[in-house]
């Protein structure tokens, strides 16, 4: 069997090249369906779909490998066993991207099901709200973005597009990892995100909360990031995951420490003000 390398190599912008079968599959594999189970609802075989499963595995890979798969707030969280999925020892690198939690990796298919189940064909150019949305997330800065249109045609920025939208599920984790994470019963977490203590977001029918809200104290033990709760409640309702983590994770020119610029993140876990990093946002919901 070639090794990843050698598959992606082969297919270049693989996501964008997913058939409508091979879409099903993933969403089959986002609900934890094994690979006869997969074959059967396909009225194929196991040997036959085998190489479905691989494609579409790359293909997800593609969209999230180049992100950092044990970020700065990310949580130590234990690896589950693969045996009930659709993937296989070669297909583990799925699981190592989010950190080997498994709650995590479905929701990261369907997400991803979710947006190509969705997708049109690529544009000769991108719409406004493309453009403006890879800018705001931090993706791309207007100036790259310019020096990139003409890459369109060859899917670059489709695949960023998507890459962008899947990145705050990859950097997230479900209600049942957050009660490991702060040692409390699933329902105080619930509890918390309900009274603006938590943020969160949808991802097709799962409730995330991204990482970059913890803090490590210690070895093992995990706080909330000072000024949470304020934060949270000045967060426009409109503003996507994306660019939210975005802003979280931007050094800005209003947060100095000595002659540094500094993130939000940094900026609240250094002791700072939050009412700083409350003015920025304002100022750049107005903008």
């Amino acid at each position: 069997m070639p090794n990843r390398t050698e598959r992606a190599s082969k297919h270049p912008a693989g996501a964008l090249h997913l058939s409508e079968t091979d879409v099903r599959v993933l969403e089959l594999m986002s609900r934890g369906v094994t690979q006869d189970g997969i074959a059967a609802a396909l009225g194929a075989t196991s040997k036959s779909i085998r190489p479905r499963v691989l494609r579409v595995t790359d293909a997800v890979l593609e969209l999230i490998q180049q992100e950092p798969s044990k970020p700065e707030a990310s949580a130590s969280v234990p690896p589950d066993g693969t045996e009930d999925l659709a993937l296989e020892d070669d297909d583990a690198a799925l699981l190592e991207a989010v950190r080997g939690d498994r709650d995590t990796l479905m929701a990261v298919l369907a997400e991803a099901a979710r947006l190509l189940r969705g997708r049109k064909a690529a544009a000769r150019g991108m719409t406004t709200d493309q453009t403006d949305f890879l800018i705001r997330s931090g993706s791309m800065t207007a100036e790259e973005l310019a020096e990139s249109e003409s890459e369109v045609a060859r899917g670059e920025l489709e695949v960023l597009e998507y890459r962008t939208e899947l990145k705050p599920t990859v950097h997230s984790l479900g209600v049942p990892g957050v009660a490991e994470l702060l040692n409390v019963d699933e329902a105080e977490v619930l509890h918390r995100e309900l009274e603006g203590q938590l943020f969160a977001f949808r991802a097709d029918t799962s409730l995330r909360f991204p990482l970059w809200q913890f803090v490590r104290e210690g070895r093992s033990s995990w706080l909330t990031l000072p000024g949470l709760r304020a934060l949270v409640a000045a967060i426009p309702g409109s503003m996507h995951p994306a660019s939210v983590l975005g802003f979280m994770g931007t050094p800005q020119e209003d947060l100095l420490v000595g002659q540094d610029k500094a993130t939000p993140r940094q900026w609240l876990i250094g002791g700072g003000e939050v009412q700083q990093v409350l003015d920025i946002l304002t100022e750049r919901d107005r903008s």
